[in-house]
């Protein structure tokens, strides 16, 4: 707890009432099966093997509560500063939060920026207009006006951060999307929680029971944009071994295709769309291994669209589809394929009119953006 009352200077210090740390262990993930047959078929479930500890008792970087309590985070007028170049711009706070691991990884834990940037609010109100058409004309584009309302703008979230050497990494061949054969990983994060919180009298709590997944998140938007609602927790509490029997039908025959000829006019190819299975199927991230760095946001040659913009390294995309960089357009991407398939002989280049994050990403890591303070953000600005 805090024993004097200032600005927070070091993580850690007399001033700051509650420092935070974890630990980071790697386990080896054994995929079993659970329940009975049925007409949904069994459950694959991933139950934890031998687990091996990394390092503990790091430290987590502070909120950003604002100028007065976390200035190193702001400038003069109390706005978070981000976009750092090199290390030595990243604000103090952070360089303290990065640790690196004698087994070669560099970690990271703390509030960032949400740097997912979309009209979800147009989305979600069954895809008004204003994320085809902000401006009363097509004729610029679908989407590509600009001027949309980023929903995210403005908050933060509480960002995990690995860095993990290739070499550190078990990869194998699979057909990259649109690439060929590649070398490479499939990548996707969970969340679990254990069966049974427990409240004592004393106000403490803990958790009991064995640990239950409750979230997953492979490519961006598939759970959210086109699995059915009826099916999302189900979605999320298995893994990408059960997702060719069990979703594969909401890649093929994508319902927000549907929605959009529906309420649009569009002429989308609702059924029998192969080219969205083997983008979505299975929900994980296939990242490329191979290449040389790619470029990143605020460099030159860097594309929000990566190949759709001409950003590739050595013959792939830079970003997504080939593994997701901070400030890839994901929404729009993921619109243009949705568009222009299942031939892609002529490219549509569909989008939310939200072209960029509200804050600048750093170039190194984490990456993510500086978080906001919570006394002068953007939630509010135009």
């Amino acid at each position: 707890m805090g024993t004097e009352a200032g600005p927070i200077q070091i993580i850690g210090d007399s001033r700051q009432n509650y420092t935070q740390t974890y630990m980071v262990r790697v386990k080896k993930a054994v995929d079993s099966e659970e329940g009975n047959e049925s007409k949904e078929g069994k459950s694959h479930r991933t139950r934890l093997g031998a687990s091996r500890v990394l390092a503990r008792k790091l430290v987590v970087a502070p909120p950003n509560a604002g100028a007065n309590v976390t200035p190193l985070y702001n400038d003069a007028n109390g706005v978070a500063i981000s976009g750092a170049a090199d290390l030595a711009s990243l604000d103090s706070y952070t360089r303290q939060a990065i640790h690196a691991l004698p087994s070669g990884e560099v970690v990271f834990a703390g509030p960032r920026d949400d740097g997912f940037y979309s009209d979800i609010p147009g989305v979600f109100d069954l895809l008004n207009i204003r994320i085809l058409d902000n401006n009363g004309t097509l004729a610029d584009g679908l989407g590509q006006d600009g001027n949309g309302v980023d929903g995210f703008k403005g908050f933060n979230v509480l960002s995990f951060g690995i860095q993990i050497p290739v070499a550190n990494l078990p990869t194998s061949a699979f057909n990259s999307v649109f690439f060929g054969e590649q070398t490479g990983i499939g990548a996707y994060a969970s969340v679990s929680r254990r069966a049974v919180r427990i409240l004592r009298q004393d106000g403490t709590r803990r958790g009991a029971g064995r640990w239950i997944q409750v979230n997953r998140m492979g490519n961006p938007l598939f759970n959210e944009g086109f699995v059915a609602l009826r099916d999302k927790d189900r979605y999320n509490r298995m893994s990408p071994t059960d997702d060719n029997d069990m979703f594969a039908t909401y890649a093929e025959n994508p319902e927000l295709g549907f929605l959009l000829n529906f309420v649009h006019g569009t002429s989308i190819v609702e059924t029998g769309r192969a080219d969205l299975v083997n983008i979505f199927i299975p929900d994980v991230l296939r990242v490329v291994t191979t290449t040389s760095p790619v470029t990143l946001p605020g460099q030159t040659g860097f594309s929000r669209l990566g190949f759709i913009g001409a950003d590739t390294t050595d013959g792939v995309s830079s970003g997504f589809p080939n593994g997701r960089r901070f400030g890839d357009d994901v929404v729009d991407i993921a619109l243009t394929a949705l568009v222009s398939g299942p031939t892609y002989s002529t490219i549509t280049v569909v989008g939310d009119n939200v072209p960029s994050n509200d804050v600048a990403f750093p170039q190194v890591f984490p990456y993510s953006g500086t978080p906001h303070s919570g006394t002068n953000n953007s939630k509010d600005s135009n």
